[in-house]
């Protein structure tokens, strides 16, 4: 798409020293979820490496079509509606989701279309854990997105953004804090009460790097039973978890804790 190729995207990656690391091939005859972790405050690493600047990531993954899947409000919002949709974004509830993941090959529907989805798994809720230089996520309760792969035939591909903790840390201002109040009274939302790069709205140059694992292939089942659900929730978590202890050394040099699943 136009918009991935401006040259913002090139300044944006060169911004935050950005890199994707890819580990395993990802086939273009079957659809993907490609869960995304931690989510951070704006998923920085997820527009540097993979969303926002596509040309790196199909340099990787050729033959993929890229979705970003988002809340739907994104959509209702207008400037902030097509800046998700050039990126190729579609709604984050279940029957948009399914549209993308059950698609076929035109010449062969035995194969999937190629389609990965991007969706993080720990949502907002993650946000309100993000501490520079940890990475507390949100997963153990989430459990939807492994029945989305059981019921699409989808498989689950684990994903670390690496440092995108470090790019805002939360305020202590009262000034944010009278902000939020007001916001909050008014509009019925609260501001991320952040301290940025100079100033609350600029995020510092943190490196983000993102890894990509090796997918977990899936049979398709239209009714999963609990325990399949489990089960599949339970590898996801231990490829995931492998995925940090290879690469945390590397690329999270200065971590003040271990990964942890928070809830």
């Amino acid at each position: 798409m136009w918009f991935s190729n401006l040259s913002i995207w090139h300044h944006f990656r060169h911004y935050f020293k950005a890199h994707l690391v890819k580990t395993a091939d990802l086939p273009s005859d079957r659809n993907y979820i490609l869960g995304c972790h931690p989510h951070g405050v704006y998923l920085l690493g997820i527009f540097a490496n993979v969303t926002g600047n596509r040309s790196v990531f199909y340099k990787h993954y050729p033959g993929l079509h890229l979705r970003l899947a988002t809340l739907p409000i994104n959509f209702r919002l207008p400037g902030w509606r097509e800046f998700f949709l050039s990126l190729g974004g579609i709604g984050v509830d279940r029957r948009s989701l399914e549209h993308v993941l059950k698609q076929k090959n035109a010449r062969d529907p035995t194969k999937g279309a190629g389609n990965i989805v991007t969706l993080v798994v720990g949502g907002a809720e993650e946000f309100t854990y993000m501490q520079p230089k940890t990475m507390d996520l949100v997963l153990q309760k989430r459990k939807g997105f492994a029945k989305l792969a059981l019921t699409t035939g989808a498989s689950l591909v684990p994903l670390i953004s690496f440092n995108e903790n470090d790019t805002w840390k939360p305020s202590d201002s009262e000034f944010l804090r009278k902000v939020n109040k007001f916001a909050k009274s008014t509009f019925h939302f609260v501001l991320p009460a952040l301290e940025g790069y100079g100033n609350p709205f600029t995020p510092f140059p943190a490196r983000l790097v993102t890894v990509i694992g090796a997918p977990i292939h899936v049979e398709q089942t239209s009714q999963p039973t609990d325990e399949q659900i489990d089960a599949l929730h339970k590898r996801y978590i231990k490829e995931l978890t492998e995925l940090y202890e290879t690469y945390k050394d590397d690329f999270f040099q200065d971590r003040v804790s271990e990964m942890r699943l928070v809830q």
